[in-house]
Parts: structure tokens; sequence; C-alpha cells
């Protein structure tokens, strides 16, 4: 054992005790105190990334082998799409998975109509598709219809389930597990925000009206968002977010809704939900993209995108997707600051964590968004320029998608080449196929698939991986 004795110093090598002398010794000191510094500084460094090395080796997961195996590597690909027994749903999905998904898309028709389709939404428990239906000819006449599932991708007649009045469609979001429909339309008086009660029963045609909201003539609606519960939901408009949140009522025996204060006085055009039911996150036309919680009933201003913020989502409980009039980026909140008063006020932009190279030539404001956690994807509508005479400009509308993990965009033959005279206004990834159990009720396969759904031309659209000839020897099989 050495022992460490004042004045002198171990040599290792030599195996030898030496005293440690002056700087001012002479030249060619080896055992100065300047020396011994050096060499025990060396060594404290040496030993620290040693330390480091071995950590890392002993905590980092090594690629399984088995993934570079002709048959088990298929195997464990489509465990992680879900095609086997039990839904997988993994916290941070492979490159692999997403390519395939890309790759894999195939076309299907589900609906269409001489009219405007603006938007839907997705009835997950079984596979109802309600949408908003405009009349070109007469202009704030929309209504809600609905789509019946009858098997794997295919639908029944179309059955209308609630009149607007005179009304124009500005959004709508479901809550699957409440049994909600939060829908918000804009009339001549006003926006106009509806609580609908979706039926339970497959038989029911007509949603319920549960309650209703006139906001002011100036207040423009934007977009609209629920709560992973379902018990809350928020809208963006022209005079700030407005938090909704229902709660139970005696005397009408069932649940009721009430309007919270509004956080900010601003112009938002994006809203999304965070962590929880009480977060919320809205994006300005000013590219500032603030939080909100419901249980302090304050806000603070996190960071600013380069433009108008036109869709939000969160990713996971660190990073935010952020998509404005012309860029899209990936923030991460834990290295990202927030603005000072200084760049608030001159509006200098956040540096993001990711850009993605999208495009939106035509500054179209309503284009379909939605992130899919399972997936790990992004998909956007997409405006792109094919004329370089910007009097007479030349706009082809697509869908694209993108990747979190690497921010580049996927091959998506045919989805990328698919061109459309008009923008896709709702894109939304939900599972609608269904199949006929014992007890003669329609449900979801949990295992299957997600579905790309979306709505352009008065049309809606299905991109799935799987077409309807798989769908349907999965659904003869049960």
């Amino acid at each position: 054992m050495v022992r460490d004795i004042a004045g002198f110093y171990y040599d290792a090598e030599r195996k030898k005790y030496f005293k440690i002398q002056p700087n001012h010794a002479g030249p060619g000191q080896q055992h100065s105190s300047q020396v011994i510094k050096q060499k025990e500084s060396a060594n404290k460094r040496r030993k620290i990334i040693h330390d480091h090395r071995t950590r890392e080796a002993r905590e980092t997961i090594s690629r399984s082998r088995l993934l570079t195996h002709p048959l088990l590597g298929r195997l464990s690909l489509r465990n992680q799409l879900g095609q086997t027994a039990g839904r997988c749903l993994p916290l941070h999905p492979s490159e692999d998975v997403a390519a395939y998904y890309a790759a894999g898309l195939s076309e299907s028709l589900l609906c269409e109509s001489s009219e405007t389709l603006p938007g839907f939404a997705v009835d997950e428990k079984n596979g109802a598709i309600i949408f908003a239906r405009s009349n070109q000819d007469n202009i704030g006449s929309d209504t809600l219809h609905c789509m019946r599932s009858v098997g794997p991708g295919r639908y029944s007649g179309i059955s209308p389930v609630f009149e607007a009045m005179s009304d124009s469609f500005v959004d709508m979001s479901i809550s699957v597990l409440a049994r909600k429909l939060f829908y918000v339309s804009s009339g001549p008086i006003g926006s106009r925000v509806v609580l609908l009660e979706v039926p339970r029963e497959e038989d029911d045609p007509h949603f319920r009206m549960m309650d209703q909201v006139w906001t002011c003539n100036d207040e423009t609606a934007w977009q609209t968002a629920v709560s992973p519960t379902g018990q809350f939901f928020a809208i963006a408009s022209s005079e700030g977010l407005t938090h909704y949140r229902m709660v139970p009522s005696h005397l009408m025996g069932t649940s009721m809704w009430v309007a919270r204060q509004k956080p900010a006085v601003a112009e938002y055009m994006a809203v999304a939900f965070g962590q929880n039911d009480r977060i919320i996150m809205g994006g300005r036309r000013t590219g500032e993209i603030t939080f909100f919680d419901e249980r302090t009933n304050g806000f603070v201003t996190r960071l600013r995108h380069a433009d108008a913020v036109s869709a939000i989502a969160l990713v996971d409980d660190n990073r935010i997707v952020a998509r404005g009039l012309q860029t899209m980026s990936l923030y991460d909140l834990r290295y990202t600051k927030r603005p000072s008063k200084k760049e608030v006020e001159s509006k200098i932009a956040t540096a993001p964590y990711r850009t993605f190279q999208w495009e939106n030539s035509s500054l179209k404001f309503r284009l379909g968004f939605d992130y899919s956690s399972e997936l790990g994807i992004i998909a956007t509508g997409s405006s792109k320029a094919m004329s370089s005479n910007h009097l007479l400009p030349n706009h082809h509308q697509t869908i694209d998608l993108f990747s979190v993990r690497t921010g580049k965009k996927l091959r998506s033959l045919p989805l990328s080449t698919a061109h459309h005279t008009q923008a896709a206004t709702c894109i939304k990834f939900s599972r609608i196929r269904s199949t006929l159990r014992p007890n003669s009720e329609l449900r979801i396969i949990d295992n299957e698939p997600l579905s790309l759904l979306a709505s352009s031309e008065g049309r809606i659209l299905e991109w799935s991986c799987q077409g309807d000839e798989m769908a349907g020897s999965d659904s003869d099989a049960e």
C-alpha cells in the first residue's frame, strides 16, 4: 500500500519516493511542484475518460443480431407494427417501421361528393367517420354526416347526424372515451361552439346536442383540441385560448360543460394538449408558442417559431413539433431557453432542434396535419410550386410524410406523387379496420396497422399499408 507523505512524490514506474523540489530548482527538474501537479491532473483526466467509457459500454443496449436474420428479423418488424397477437406500442419506433408504412401505402376511396368536405373525425370504437359537408352554392349551410363501417375498409350509406343551421364548419374533435364530439362553426352572429353526445349504439343515427355557446361577432375560431381523457376541450381563436371542461349536472342527469377564462388575449391559430389534461399549448400568429396551466391559471411564452404557427403537436414529454406557414421544426424544451423580453420585442426566432424540408409555396393556412407517436411519423399537406412564373402560380397539393427521428422526408409512393388541385384540409392517423364479432357487433381490430385518412377535392381517402384483400382475410379468419 502506497502512503501519501507530505513533501514527497511516489513514482509508480520506479517504485520510489522523490522529494518534491521547488519550481525554481533548475531546468529539467522532473519532480518539481509544477510538474507533479500536471501529472496528477493528467492521471485524473485519464481516469474520468476510462470510467465514462466503461459505464457507457455497460449501460448501452447493443443491437440484437436477430434483426439481421432473414426470418426472425421480419417477425420482429411485424411485432413492432402490431400485426401479431397483442398490440405493441414502442416508445421509440425504429426507422424501419416508419419506412415500411411510407413505402407500403395503397389508396382506397371511402367517400366522394360534389360538395366540399372540409374536415372529419374518426370514432375508433366502431370505425365510423363523422365529416362536415359544405355546400359551395349556398355558403353557410354546413351539415354533419356519418359513415358507418360494414367491413374492413368498407362503409355503408351516409346519414345526417346534425344540422349546423346557417353556420360554416371550422373544426371538430372527438373523444372516444367520453363519447363526446366538440364542434365549432362560424356564423353571421359569431362562432358557435357545440358539444354533441356520440351515440353508443350503432343503430342510433343522430347525435344529441348537450350544450352550445355563441362567441362575440369579432372572434374567429381557428382550431380545436381534445384532452387524452376526453374531459377537457380547447379552442384557438383570434381572441386567445379558451379552455372547456365537463362537470356533472344533477338537474339534467348527465354531464354538462362550462367555459374557463381565456388564458391570454392574443390571436392563436393552433392549439394542442400537453403532458396532461391541464396543460395546453397554443401557437400564435406572431410565432410565439405558449403553455397554459389550468391548475394555476397562468401561461408562459416558451419559444418563438419562425412564422405564424398553424399546427402544433406533442412528440414526448420534452419535444414538440410546430408547423408554420412556410417552415416546420422540432423543438427540444430541455435545450431551449425561454426568450427574453428583448428577443420577444425584436421578434427573434428560437433556434430549432431540427428543421424539416417542408414546402408550402401557396402559403395556405388550412393544411392537414397529424403526428403518430406509434409510428414516429408526421403527415402534413404540402403545396408545391410547379411554375416559375409568379404571376401565374401553379401549385400541386400533396401529402408528405416526415420521420421525427431523422427529420427526413420519407419516400412514400404513390402518396407523395398523388397531386390534387385542392389542398388536403384534414389528415388523421386512425384505425378504421373493423370486423364482425360473434355478438353481431362491429369492432376495431386492435392489432391492425394505422391508416392515414385525408379529405381533399370532396373526397375522403384512406392510405393503408395493407389492402382490402389482406383485411378481408384477417376478418374471415376471426
